[in-house]
């Protein structure tokens, strides 16, 4: 999977067996190489996060935050945003319904 963070295109996969072996975490993002890689091995929920999280990674140092690869910062952001994710499952309509400029919950209250 491809996904666009600012002005990069990043390569989304799945750990390798050598990432696995050497004890990396459940993922890492390499902005440099427009790469963030996702452990397979782990159940869903946590691909989730680790994915969100990575991307909050990229996402800062994309828009040039200084505290781009400090986990303090990231790790409550990327658990918040899968928490919300996961706990809102109507969220994710709503946000393409307007990206695609339907207007701002239209037909709901």
């Amino acid at each position: 999977m491809k996904l666009k963070i600012g002005h990069t295109r990043y390569v989304i996969r799945t750990m390798s067996d050598d990432d696995e072996a050497e004890g990396i975490a459940n993922g890492y993002v390499l902005p440099d190489k427009g790469l963030i890689v996702v452990s397979a091995t782990v159940p869903a929920t946590r691909q989730l996060e680790t994915l969100l999280h990575e991307i909050i990674h990229a996402g800062l140092h994309e828009y040039g935050h200084a505290s781009w690869n400090d986990e303090a910062v990231v790790g409550p952001l990327g658990c918040a945003l899968a928490a919300i994710i996961l706990d809102n499952k109507g969220l994710l309509p709503v946000l393409m319904a307007l990206r695609e400029g339907a207007g701002f919950l239209e037909g709901s209250k």
